[in-house]
């Protein structure tokens, strides 16, 4: 089996690249090139050239979406992203934003995702939440750990995130197939809402400014 490629990131000690067997940790060399969780990422997406899969429990990072939308629209990469119902919202306000219709991203596709649904003794239905966190960069590289693409997780939080290449990327190819077999698309309840919420701001801030 060949050794994986291990990368390592975190806000504490930045990220370094070694390679390392598939039970070993790339550690940070000195001397060695270091940066943070999120500009981690962004460097895996703009490396990218077919194809992004990406599982997130909460994505409102401008930043990602923006290189995410670039690598679309400049470099005909398709881009898959599967985000955690329940954070959805506040991903079409992220977009709202930035003034981008998701329905028009036209090799970007956006779908919902919940966790496990439980039914207790009384009838009550509760639903799960994602905390799976993964990125695919052409079937070739993944990023998972505990970093989320906010801002909070970019600037405030402490988080980590680490970076694979080789025989165990086959495994998180397999697990986004089945999580995107079992995912939804968007509520188009959800998506008017947003729209209205936009419409109405822009009715307003004319107003106010001339107030």
């Amino acid at each position: 089996m060949p050794p994986a490629a291990v990368a390592v990131a975190s806000g504490d000690c930045g990220l370094s690249t070694d390679s390392v067997g598939s039970k070993g940790w790339g550690l940070p060399r000195y001397g060695a090139e270091l940066y943070g969780c999120k500009e981690a990422v962004r460097r895996e997406i703009h490396s990218a050239r077919e194809v992004i899969a990406l599982v997130m429990d909460s994505f409102t990072d401008m930043d990602i979406f923006k290189d995410l939308q670039e690598a679309c629209s400049k470099r005909h990469v398709k881009v898959y992203i599967l985000l955690d119902q329940a954070s959805f919202p506040h991903f079409l306000k992220m977009c709202s934003n930035l003034g981008v219709n998701i329905e028009e991203q036209k090799l970007m596709r956006v779908r919902n995702i919940n966790g496990n649904t439980y039914y207790t003794r009384s009838g009550a239905k509760i639903v799960g939440k994602v905390h799976e966190k993964f990125m695919l960069v052409d079937g070739i590289r993944v990023t998972t750990g505990s970093y989320s693409f906010t801002w909070t997780d970019g600037k405030l939080n402490s988080s980590n995130i680490i970076i694979l290449s080789g025989p165990a990327v086959e495994h998180f190819d397999l697990e986004f197939q089945i999580l995107y077999a079992e995912s939804k698309p968007i509520n188009p309840w959800l998506l008017s809402c947003s729209q209205e919420r936009e419409m109405a701001n822009q009715l307003i801030k004319p107003w106010i400014s001339k107030t």
